[in-house]
Parts: structure tokens; sequence; C-alpha cells
């Protein structure tokens, strides 16, 4: 579902901010489907839960879009390492379709994407490493940003979930809701997060989880704001929830 604002709701902030949020799950038993990324912005973002392995994870590419742009892949070393993506300076449009493959169909997969305005031309500043560990509260990943201002996105895979929130300050991106389970379609029992920074001093991301004696795998990435300029209003301020 889509929805738009009023007329006269007010008006879009300048600097670095998301426009549209997007999640969509990635169908079991299909292997390649046709899946929409609202973008009207200068940097797309999508963060995959699963792990970058068809051995207890899904291995997920994204390709063959309209209009024609070619996402980045970024996933560390690690087992059950989450997986992100990003376009930079798209051809943006309401429109934007890509085709995206999963590793494997039988595994539940979710992808979140992020509409962002305001990004640098060349966005990407720092990628956090690979982190893994158990318990109710799990404290990372950890990041530094070399530029300030930006916006910072961490995904996180866990084995028996759910994610049930973020530390003050940073943005759940999840939809919670009472009697949550890992096996749960909306969220998939894993999480995703963002912050916004104006400094360069160490991002710390944190989590907390139902399941303590779970294992949880986090992979973070920083992205920079570009010179504020006049920027033209988009068609639409929207978020959309596709689940399929």
């Amino acid at each position: 579902m889509a929805f738009k604002p009023s007329a006269g709701a007010g008006t879009n902030p300048t600097g670095m901010y998301i426009l549209h949020q997007e999640t969509v799950q990635i169908n079991e038993s299909t292997s390649s489907e046709p899946n929409y990324f609202v973008s009207s912005g200068n940097l797309l973002v999508a963060s995959v839960d699963d792990g970058n392995m068809n051995a207890g994870g899904n291995v997920v590419t994204i390709d063959t879009c309209t209009p024609s742009n070619t996402w980045t892949k970024r996933s560390p070393n690690g087992a059950d390492a989450p997986q992100m993506f990003f376009i930079a300076s798209p051809s943006a449009s309401t429109n934007m379709h890509c085709i995206v493959h999963s590793g494997m169909p039988s595994d539940t997969t979710l992808l979140v994407a992020y509409d962002v305005v305001g990004a640098a031309s060349s966005p990407e500043d720092v990628d956090s490493p690979y982190f893994s560990t158990s318990g109710t509260t799990i404290a990372g990943p950890n990041l530094t940003p070399t530029a300030q201002p930006g916006i910072a996105f961490a995904v996180e895979n866990t084995g028996l979930g759910p994610s049930s929130g973020v530390k003050a300050g940073f943005n759940y991106d999840n939809t919670p809701y009472t009697g949550e389970t890992d096996s749960g379609r909306l969220n998939n029992g894993d999480g995703w997060q963002h912050v916004f920074y104006t400094s360069t001093a160490p991002l710390a991301f944190s989590w907390t989880q139902v399941n303590s004696s779970s294992a949880m795998a986090t992979f973070g990435i920083a992205f920079k704001a570009g010179p504020i300029t006049a920027r033209p209003a988009p068609p639409t301020n929207l978020r959309v929830t596709s689940i399929q």
C-alpha cells in the first residue's frame, strides 16, 4: 500500500533525509521475482536480513532494473552475515522495478529499502566490520564516520528472534506487534535501524532480542551527505510495506 499526504500537510526537510521506506518479502519457492523500488532521491539503500550463504542463509542479488540501474552489494565475511545494497545517483522513478534473485527460495527473506535525498555523489563512507554475539542486548555493529553529516543503516540476522528494539536516539525500522515470534512474516524475527549523525564520533548500534541464547549477526554502513542545495519537491512522501 502507498499512502499520500493531504494537500498542504507540510514541506520536505532540507539536507539529507529518508523520503521513502519500503519493506518487501522475497517469496518462498521463487528464485527470481520483480519488485518495485519507489524512488525520488539520489541514493537507494536496501538491506537483507538473511546471511550471505545458501546453507542456512540466502544469497540475494538484484539486477535488470527499469530504469536502468546497477546495485552495489556489501556483506562482510562471517557466519550468517547480513547483506546490504546501494545505488549512488540512481535513475530514480516512483515506477522503478528490478528483479530480485533468491539463492535459497525455500527460505523466508525480507528486504528493507530506503530512498534517500541529499546524499553525496559518492556517498559510501564507512562499512562496519562483521559483528556477532548472543544475549538479550547486542552492542554492535560499531563504525566511525570520516565525514559528517550523514545517515548510517544497520541490519541484523537473529538465529531465533524476534528482535525487540534499539537504543534511544536510533530509529527502529521494524513494525513490532504483540505476540511476535521468530517465524512472524512482518519482520522475519530480525531487525533494521538507522541513525542520523552530525559528527565524526563513533556510532555504536545496539539491539535487544527476546531469546538471550540466540546468536545475532550484524552489519552497518554510513553514508555521507552532499552539500545543501535547493531541491525540487518530490511527488509524494510515503512508506511502503509489501508482504507477498
